[in-house]
C-alpha cells in the first residue's frame, strides 16, 4: 500500500493526516494499491483515527487534523460511521470538530457537528450549548439528513482538500505517465512546505541509475501545435523567443484536451504561480517597495507578453475558435512555460514528470538521448530521499531566476548577484547599476572610476588600483555605497506584502537574499580595506592577504575586562585594535610639546591617517538601540552644542557593552580637572568672582548637565545596563565627548585616537567623506616629523573654549590661534557710538588678534558723523574707514589695551585672597584659573602687537587702499609686516 508514498516515516507533522486522507480514500474506494494482493480492512478505521488523532500533532485543533477526521467522516463508507467505530470516538471526534469550526467562525459546519453529537448523545453540553445560542428555535435533537461534505472524496477545509487533491492528482499523474511509457526508480510526491511538490526516489539509487526517463511524445512544445504557423507570425524575433511563445500556444491548446489532464491537472494555478509576469498590478507594485530593479524587469517582462499576445491573438483564434484565451490565461501560460521547461530536452519544452522536479544548486541535469529526456543520479540516493534538478548554472543573477522560476538563489549558490537602482544623478557619488555579491571585482572597479577624473584619462577602465592612497578613497566609497544599500534595504523590510499573501514569500526572500549579500559584500570590502592598511596594495594579479582578526578580539577582550595594565601598555593594545580594525594611524613618538604622531615620508595628498567611521562613536548609533526617541524628547530645549553633547555621551554609555568601545575607555582619562563642568560648584562660585562672565557661563553650564541627567534618568532608568548608567559614568561620559569630540558639520563625533594629535593653528584640517575620518598631507613631509592638527571649533571665544571643552590656548609663537583666539573683557560696557546710543551701535569691544575686528566699536565711535552714517553696515563688518578714522580708533584701542593689561594682571590679587582662605578652592581650579589669566593676557599681547603691526602700515604707506590687497591674506585677514 505505501509503495506510492516511500516517504512515510512521519518525521513531518503534516505527514499522518496526508497519509491517512490517502489510505482512507484508498481503503474505501475499492481501488487498493497493496502489493501482493493485500486486503486493505475497514475495521482498522478505528485504530488509524485514534492513533493520528490522540497523537502531540492533535493535541490543539488544526487545519490538518480536521482536514483528517473531515475525510474519514465524508467518505461514502457503506454503513453509518457508528457501525465501523465504536460510539465514543464518534463523539471524540465531532467534539474536536466542533471546537475547531467555533474557534474559525464557521457557522454552518459548526451547526452540523453539533447536530450530529445531538444524534450520537443527546446530553452533549458544548453541542446543545451551541444550538441553544445559535439555533434557539429549533430543536436541539432533530436529524439532519443534508449531506456532511459536498466534495465525496476531500475535505471541506481549504488546507486539508488542496493536499488531498494534489496526492491524488500526482498519483494519477504517475499511472498517465508510466502508461504513456515513462519510466524510472522515482515519483512525484506531495512534500508539504516549503516545496509542496516534488520527485522522491521509491528505491534505494546508485551513481549512475536512471532516476526518471520521459519518452518525447509526452513533451509539449512549439513542434507539437497543432495547426498555423508560429515562426511566421512572430518573424524577426529571436529563435528562442519563437519557440518559447510555440510553447506557450501549446500548452494553452493542451489545456482543452482530455487525454492530457491527468498532467494539465497537476499544474499550478494563477495563485500558486510563483512567475513574476503572472502577477497583478498590485503586487508587482508590493514588488517595487522591496526590489525595483526586480519589479522593473517583471513590469517589462509583462508587457512583453502581452504584446505577443496582441501579435498571436488572430493566430489563437483560428486554431481554438471555440475558446480563445484570455490575456490573464496567456499570462498563466507564459509563466508555467517559463517556469517548467525543462532544460536539456530536444526543444526546451515542457516534460511531464520532469516539471515535478525542485532546484538545488548541486541537483541533477537533463539529458536527451535516444528520444528520451533523461535524469540520472550522480551520486547514491537513500529510498524516500527527494532529488533535486539543477535548472541552472552559477553563476547567475537574482533578476534572471526570479523572473524565470520565481526563485530566490540560496545562500549557498556561489556568484549569485543582484542590482540597486541607480542612484539620484543630482547625489553626490551617484552610482551607477552595479553587480553586488561575493565577488567584489566589479563593485571596485566601479568605485575607483568613482574617485578617477576620467576627462584626464578616459582609457581609465578601473580594472586596477592606481595607488594607494587612490585605491583606499576607492575602497572607503564602495563601503560608504553598501552601507547606504544596507539601510534602503532594512527600510523595505517595513514594505514586505501582508503575512499569507501568496507573493510576501518570494518577495521575502528576495529581499532577504539581497541583505546577505550586500552583508557578505560589506564584509568583503572590509577586509580588504585592512589589508592595504596593514599590508599595502596587493601584487598584481595576488590574492588578498588573509588578515586574522583574532589578534584584535583577544585585546578587545583584555582590555575590556578590567585586567591590570599601565596606561602605556593599555594606548599600545588599543592603537593595535584600531589597526587591526582598518584604522590608518601612525607611529606614536615623544615631541618638545609631549607625545604626538610622527608622519612617514609623505607627498602632498597622501593619507597620514584615515579612520573608518564605524570604527567611531556617534549619536546615530542610538538609532537601532530603540533609545533616541526618549533621548531627543528628554533633551528638548537643549541648546544645539549641548543637545549634541548630552545625545553623544548617551550613545558612549550604550556602545560601552561592546568589546571594542569598553577598551577604547580604557585608554581615556578618568578625571578630567581641566574641565569647570566637573569642579565642585564652590569652585565653580570661586571661578565666577574672579571671572564673572566666564564663571556665570560655567555655573550655566553645570544647571544644564544637572537638568539633562534628571530628565535621561527618567526616560531611560533600567533600560541601560546598571554599571553603565550610573552618575558617575554620566559625567564621566559627558567630560569625553567635551574634551574629545571633533566637530564634523554640524554634529560631533568621537574618533578613536584623534586626541593624541597635537593642536597649531594651520594643522591639518581633517574631512570626512566615503564614510571615512582623513587626514591628508597638504604638503611633503620628512620621515618622522610630527603631524599638528587644527582641531576645529564652532567658537574660538576662550572663555567659550574653557568652559565647554576645558581648552587653555597655547599662544607661542609656533602654535597660535592667531586667527580666531577671543575674547570679550570682563564687565566690559559697549563703546558709546559717534552718531548717538542705538541699540544696533552698541558694539563691545572684543579682543582678537585679528585688528578689523578689534577696531569695530572704536571706528563707531570716532567716524566722522558723515562717515557713520553713510558706511554704518561696512563698520559692523569690520571695513575699514579712511586713514584718518583709522589712526584715531588705533591710538583709541591701544590705549584700552593698556588699561587692559593692568586690569588682567590685578586678577593675581583675587588668587592670593582665595588661596588664603581654608578650603575654599583646590589646588588645580586655581592652576586652571592662572592659565585662563595667562591666556587672556597673551591674547592681549598679541591683539597690541596687531595695532601696531597695522599702523605701521598706515603711517608708512600713505595710499593703503591700494596695497590693501597684498596685505591682507584670502580670509581678509591682515598678514603680518
Amino acid at each position: 500500500f505505501f509503495e506510492p508514498f516511500p516517504s512515510f516515516s512521519c518525521a513531518m507533522a503534516w505527514c499522518r493526516p496526508v497519509l491517512a486522507i490517502a489510505c482512507l480514500f484508498l481503503l474505501v474506494s475499492g481501488t487498493p494499491v497493496a502489493p501482493d494482493g493485500v486486503a486493505a480492512i475497514p475495521s482498522s478505521l478505528e485504530e488509524v483515527v485514534l492513533t493520528v488523532f490522540k497523537g502531540p500533532e492533535c493535541a490543539d485543533p488544526n487545519a490538518h487534523c480536521v482536514g483528517y477526521l473531515e475525510a474519514f467522516l465524508a467518505f461514502p463508507l457503506p454503513t453509518k460511521p457508528a457501525d465501523l467505530t465504536a460510539p465514543s470516538t464518534i463523539q471524540l471526534v465531532l467534539g474536536y470538530l466542533l471546537r475547531y469550526y467555533t474557534e474559525e467562525g464557521t457557522r454552518s459546519l459548526a451547526l452540523a457537528t453539533a447536530r450530529l453529537l445531538i444524534r450520537e448523545n443527546p446530553l452533549h453540553e458544548a453541542a446543545k450549548a451551541y444550538l441553544a445560542e445559535h439555533q434557539p428555535h429549533k430543536p436541539s435533537t432533530k436529524n439532519p439528513e443534508e449531506p456532511w461534505m459536498v466534495a465525496p472524496y476531500c475535505p471541506s477545509a481549504p488546507p486539508a482538500r488542496t493536499t488531498c487533491q494534489q496526492i491524488l492528482g500526482l498519483n494519477a499523474l504517475q499511472g498517465w505517465a508510466a502508461a504513456g511509457g515513462a519510466t524510472g526508480a522515482a515519483a512525484a510526491m506531495y512534500m508539504g512546505l516549503p516545496h509542496r511538490v516534488g520527485i522522491v526516489a521509491t528505491r534505494d539509487l546508485q551513481e549512475g541509475d536512471v532516476v526518471l526517463s520521459v519518452p518525447d511524445a509526452l513533451t509539449l512544445d512549439a513542434a507539437a501545435l497543432s495547426g498555423g504557423d508560429v515562426p511566421a507570425v512572430l518573424a524577426g524575433e529571436s529563435p528562442e523567443d519563437i519557440r518559447f511563445y510555440g510553447s506557450v500556444a501549446r500548452l494553452l491548446q493542451a489545456t482543452s484536451e482530455a487525454s492530457l489532464q491527468p498532467w494539465i491537472r497537476t499544474l499550478p494555478d494563477m495563485q500558486q504561480s510563483t512567475a513574476p509576469s503572472t502577477w497583478t498590478a498590485a503586487q508587482l507594485e508590493d514588488l517595487e517597495s522591496v526590489a525595483p530593479v526586480l519589479a522593473q524587469y517583471a513590469g517589462e517582462q509583462k508587457l512583453r507578453h502581452e504584446s505577443m499576445y496582441e501579435r498571436l491573438a488572430a493566430h489563437l483564434a483560428a486554431q481554438m475558435p471555440s475558446r480563445l484565451p484570455t490575456p490573464a490565461q496567456w499570462n498563466w501560460a507564459c509563466g508555467v512555460t517559463a517556469a517548467h521547461s525543462v532544460s536539456g530536452t530536444a526543444s526546451q519544452g515542457l516534460v511531464p514528470l520532469l516539471d515535478k522536479f525542485n532546484h538545488a544548486a548541486d541537483g541533477e541535469v537533463v539529458l536527451h538521448h535516444a528520444g528520451q529526456s533523461v535524469v540520472k543520479a550522480t551520486r547514491p540516493y537513500r529510498k524516500g530521499e527527494q532529488v533535486f534538478l539543477q535548472y541552472y548554472r552559477p553563476p547567475s543573477d537574482l533578476a534572471t531566476v526570479f523572473l524565470r522560476w520565481g526563485l530566490v538563489p540560496t545562500l549557498e549558490e556561489v556568484g549569485v548577484t543582484f542590482q540597486m537602482p541607480a542612484d539620484d544623478d543630482a547625489a553626490e557619488d551617484s552610482w551607477p547599476p552595479t553587480p553586488i555579491s561575493y565577488d567584489i571585482t566589479e563593485l571596485l572597479r566601479v568605485a575607483r572610476l568613482m574617485v578617477s577624473d576620467h576627462s584626464s584619462n578616459p582609457a581609465q577602465t578601473g580594472a586596477v588600483p592606481l595607488s594607494l592612497v587612490h585605491e583606499l578613497e576607492s575602497v572607503a566609497g564602495a563601503r560608504e555605497y553598501l552601507r547606504r544599500v544596507h539601510d534602503q534595504l532594512r527600510l523595505r523590510e517595513a514594505k514586505l506584502p501582508p503575512e499569507g499573501t501568496p507573493h510576501r514569500g518570494p518577495c521575502q526572500a528576495a529581499l532577504e537574499l539581497q541583505l546577505h549579500l550586500t552583508e557578505a559584500a560589506m564584509e568583503e570590502v572590509a577586509g580588504y580595506w585592512r589589508s592595504l592598511v596593514l599590508r599595502g596594495l596587493p601584487p598584481p594579479g595576488g590574492e588578498l592577504p588573509y588578515i586574522d582578526e583574532s589578534l584584535a578580539e583577544a585585546l578587545e577582550d583584555r582590555l575590556a575586562s578590567g585586567a591590570e595594565l599601565e596606561a602605556r601598555e593599555a594606548e599600545a593594545d588599543f592603537r593595535t585594535i584600531v589597526k587591526m580594525r582598518g584604522g590608518l594611524v601612525r607611529h606614536l613618538r615623544k615631541f618638545v610639546n609631549g607625545m604626538g604622531y610622527a608622519a612617514p615620508a609623505a607627498s602632498l595628498g597622501d593619507v597620514l591617517t584615515a579612520i573608518p567611521l564605524d570604527l567611531t562613536v556617534q549619536a546615530k548609533d542610538l538609532e537601532g538601540s530603540g533609545l533616541d526617541l526618549d533621548v531627543r524628547a528628554a533633551l528638548t530645549g537643549t541648546d544645539q552644542l549641548l543637545f549634541a553633547t548630552f545625545r553623544l555621551a548617551v550613545a558612549l554609555l550604550w556602545r560601552l557593552q561592546e568589546p571594542y568601545v569598553a577598551a577604547w575607555a580604557r585608554t581615556l582619562p578618568h578625571t578630567f580637572p581641566e574641565l569647570p563642568q566637573t569642579w565642585p560648584k564652590s569652585d565653580l562660585h570661586t571661578l565666577a568672582v574672579v571671572f564673572p562672565s566666564v564663571g556665570k557661563r560655567a555655573l550655566a553650564r553645570r544647571e544644564a548637565h544637572e537638568a539633562a541627567w534628571s530628565a535621561l534618568q527618567a526616560q531611560l532608568a533600567g533600560r541601560l545596563p546598571a554599571t553603565v548608567w550610573t552618575r558617575e559614568r554620566w559625567d564621566w561620559a559627558v567630560a569625553v565627548v567635551s574634551t574629545h569630540a571633533v566637530h564634523v558639520a554640524a554634529d560631533l563625533i568621537l574618533v578613536p585616537l584623534v586626541e593624541k594629535f597635537k593642536h597649531a593653528d594651520g594643522g591639518l584640517v581633517a574631512e570626512t567623506s566615503r564614510g571615512v575620518w582623513w587626514l591628508k598631507a597638504p604638503r611633503d613631509y620628512n620621515d618622522g616629523e610630527q603631524i599638528l592638527m587644527s582641531h576645529p571649533y564652532p567658537a574660538q571665544d576662550v572663555g567659550d573654549l574653557f568652559v565647554n571643552h576645558g581648552v587653555q590656548l597655547a599662544m607661542d609663537p609656533a602654535h597660535t590661534f592667531s586667527k580666531h583666539a577671543s575674547f570679550t573683557p570682563e564687565n566690559a560696557k559697549p563703546l558709546d557710538p559717534a552718531i548717538g546710543s542705538a541699540e544696533e551701535w552698541q558694539v563691545p569691544v572684543v579682543i582678537a588678534n585679528d585688528v578689523h575686528r578689534l577696531l569695530i566699536p572704536f571706528r563707531a565711535v570716532h567716524c566722522s558723523h558723515s562717515e557713520c552714517a553713510e558706511r554704518w553696515a561696512a563698520i559692523r563688518h569690520g571695513e575699514p574707514m579712511s586713514n584718518d578714522t583709522e589712526l584715531i580708533a588705533l591710538d583709541a584701542a591701544m590705549d584700552y589695551l593698556q588699561e587692559l593689561k593692568s586690569s588682567i594682571r590685578k586678577i593675581s590679587r583675587k588668587f592670593e585672597i582665595v588661596k588664603n582662605v581654608d578650603g575654599a578652592v583646590t589646588a588645580a581650579t586655581v592652576t586652571q584659573m592662572k592659565w585662563l589669566q595667562e591666556t587672556y593676557m597673551k591674547v592681549t599681547h598679541a591683539s597690541v602687537h596687531s595695532c601696531k603691526n597695522y599702523k605701521f602700515v598706515l603711517t608708512q604707506v600713505p595710499q593703503y587702499e591700494k596695497v590693501h590687497s597684498y596685505l591682507t591674506d584670502e580670509d581678509g585677514n591682515l598678514q603680518e609686516v
